[in-house]
């Protein structure tokens, strides 16, 4: 009796709210897809439209796609609709006829409920509908001087340990979010030649403030912390490349403060952009082929910047042209370049290769998406992969940079100081850094000395003196020696068995949409 009893409460709480939601759904709205309309092609971001008012304060719609589940959640209010975003590509769903389908569930005391349900028929058309010749294509970068192109530079940074045995069978560690970036940077077309080889252009790379304002937050290359950049301390760097993305030759135009002290800045610290655009395969491709392609790496050094005509560095690659399809409304080619670099090699693409704190893989993928239209970029996504064997006792710290120009002595709170002088030796290097503090400084410096995806930096105006030192590694000790690299770390403390550090970043560079 007593079971029947509690049967009974459930069944008639469940018919109260099945009783309270209808009259609510009555009163608000009728629940449907409103978009896309049934019968349309569709494809990327498919924006499912369902009317306001149609989905009471305490549900929420699941969606599926072909009756498979997809997730639950509450759609976004935007104008008279609720609008769930559905990311056709990053949920896998093939080209072709497909059912979208969103469930409208309530919660009560009993658990969710499902009250109604609404969907459409489209057809996904993320591929088919962008011709492949049986030639293959051409991807060949396309020079229209005048041409100025803004793109959205976005790195986030997470970083997990595991056990090196743990590690050596794919075990994973749970990640930590470190840090998030957004800049803008602008290419611009300033020449084009014909040569005997082929086409060249000239391209013009330089940061750009945030929308809106007259500044920009940047991390750059030798500091811990972001600092504020102004527009006129954003100056252009130069690079003259082939129609495949070769580098001819690039260079930074030098500043020279006025010798009128009434006039002019007696000091100022300049922004420079060296982000090279990704290396196109040379002959023409269909979807399936491979070649051995390469990676460029800025190896730009901005105090010998004028002795040398070249400032990338081509790592081997393997390219492989994963199809054609559509990105930002824009018919592309999408390529994809893998680049596994073992302890052997660190030495040739990294500061890495210097700590102690045996760093053992590198591993990039860069995939890119190429306008079949225009000839220009229209996104870049970057993944690194970086693995650092440590002591299970260590602290992830940032460890002490080099000194700047006549700079001062680093403290031990982990970032030595940059020493802004000039004329002078670089300063000395940094202390010890304090153990047990996380800082998300120490992965940009890792960052930009292996000079991956967008690497910013920056020089002294004037008279400047040598280098600052490119910071410490993530070790909780400083480092060794003032100049451009930083010098070696110490020995990192802990004992017992090893940990693998591992630190990911995804950069990614999008084409800004007029």
């Amino acid at each position: 009796m007593v079971d029947q009893y509690k049967r009974m409460k459930r069944l008639i709480a469940a018919a109260i709210a099945l009783t309270i939601a209808s009259s609510v759904l009555a009163q608000s709205g009728t629940f449907t897809i409103r978009r896309p309309v049934d019968g349309s092609s569709v494809r990327e971001v498919v924006k499912v439209r369902i009317p306001e008012g149609s989905i009471p304060d305490t549900g929420y719609i699941g969606i599926f796609v072909n009756g498979k589940f997809l997730e639950a959640i509450r759609p976004t209010e935007v104008e008279d609709d609720y609008v769930y975003e559905l990311d056709t590509k990053a949920k896998g769903i093939a080209d072709g006829e497909a059912t979208i389908e969103a469930v409208l569930f309530i919660q009560t005391d009993t658990g969710p409920v499902a009250m109604d349900r609404s969907s459409v028929m489209v057809t996904v058309d993320n591929h088919t509908s962008i011709p492949v010749p049986e030639e293959g294509i051409e991807l060949r970068y396309t020079f229209y001087p005048g041409e100025v192109l803004n793109y959205l530079s976005t790195e986030r940074v997470s970083i997990s340990t595991v056990s090196q045995a743990l590690a050596q069978i794919g075990g994973r560690g749970s990640q930590q979010s470190l840090d998030i970036q957004s800049n803008r940077l602008m290419y611009a077309h300033d020449n084009a030649y014909e040569t005997e080889t082929g086409p060249e252009g000239l391209i013009r790379i330089q940061a750009l403030p945030d929308k809106g304002k007259d500044y920009a937050i940047v991390n750059v290359l030798g500091e811990t912390e972001p600092r504020k950049f102004m527009d006129y301390e954003m100056h252009p760097w130069y690079m003259r490349i082939t129609d495949v993305g070769r580098e001819v030759f690039s260079a930074a135009p030098s500043y020279h403060p006025s010798l009128d002290t009434a006039a002019g800045d007696s000091f100022r610290t300049d922004l420079f952009v060296m982000s090279p655009l990704p290396v196109l395969p040379t002959r023409a491709v269909r979807p399936g082929d491979a070649w051995e392609g390469s990676f460029l790496a800025s190896v730009i050094g901005l105090y010998v910047k004028d002795g040398k005509e070249k400032h990338t560095k081509a790592i081997p690659a393997r390219g492989s042209f994963e199809g054609v399809e559509w990105q930002d409304g824009i018919p592309c080619a999408k390529i994809r370049t893998l680049v596994r670099v073992g302890e052997e090699s660190l030495d040739d693409v990294s500061t890495l290769g210097t700590l102690e704190g045996s760093p053992t893989k590198l591993e990039m993928e860069e995939l890119t998406w190429f306008s079949l239209d225009s000839g220009v970029l229209v996104k870049k996504q970057t993944n690194l992969l970086i693995e650092i064997l440590i002591e299970s006792g260590a602290t992830v710290t940032t460890g002490a940079a080099g000194g700047g120009p006549a700079g001062g002595r680093g403290d031990n709170s982990g970032a030595g100081n940059l020493g802004l002088g000039a004329g002078a030796p670089g300063g000395a290097a940094g202390g010890a850094g304090a153990p047990g503090r996380r800082r998300t400084g120490f992965v940009n410096q890792i960052n930009s000395a292996i000079q991956k995806g967008t690497a910013l930096h920056f020089r002294q105006g004037g008279r400047a003196g040598g280098p600052p030192g490119l910071g410490g590694p993530p070790s909780g000790l400083g480092g060794g020696g003032a100049g451009f690299q930083g010098g070696r770390t110490g020995s990192i403390g802990g004992s017992g068995p090893k940990q693998v550090l591992r630190i990911s970043v995804q950069s990614t560079l999008e084409l800004e949409q007029d």
